[in-house]
């Protein structure tokens, strides 16, 4: 999970980048990480905890992106991920949970959720 995190940001501060130097206009991105909630790499409170958790903290405090994470499957684990998501700007950061026969109700939290700021 926290490589997956760390390289979407990644990814999309490349692309924002991309985007700037071209002069392009560009909305706020959104991040959607789809997880059963139990992190395979790294433990709560762990040096690669705290460095996701500083990642997703500076990245949604500064409007650098948004973040929505949804739990899936039949007990995703919501304590770790709102662990996670404890020193966020919640306006930009949400959790949502979807057991698997309503994963695709995906798409209508997204659109409801996504604020989409200007940055250009």
């Amino acid at each position: 999970m926290g490589k997956a995190i760390r390289e979407s940001i990644e990814l999309v501060e490349d692309r924002k980048e991309y985007y700037q130097n071209e002069g392009l206009h560009y909305r706020s991105p959104t991040i959607i990480l789809i997880t059963d909630g139990e992190p395979t790499d790294m433990s709560p409170d762990d040096e690669k905890w705290n460095e996701i958790q500083d990642l997703i903290g500076v990245g949604t405090n500064d409007a650098h992106f948004d973040l929505l994470i949804t739990g899936i499957g039949g007990e995703p684990n919501m304590k770790t991920l709102e662990d996670l998501l404890s020193e966020t700007n919640q306006s930009n950061a949400q959790i949502i949970q979807l057991d698997d026969s309503n994963i695709y109700e995906i798409g209508s939290y997204v659109a409801e959720f996504m604020p989409g700021h200007d940055l250009s």
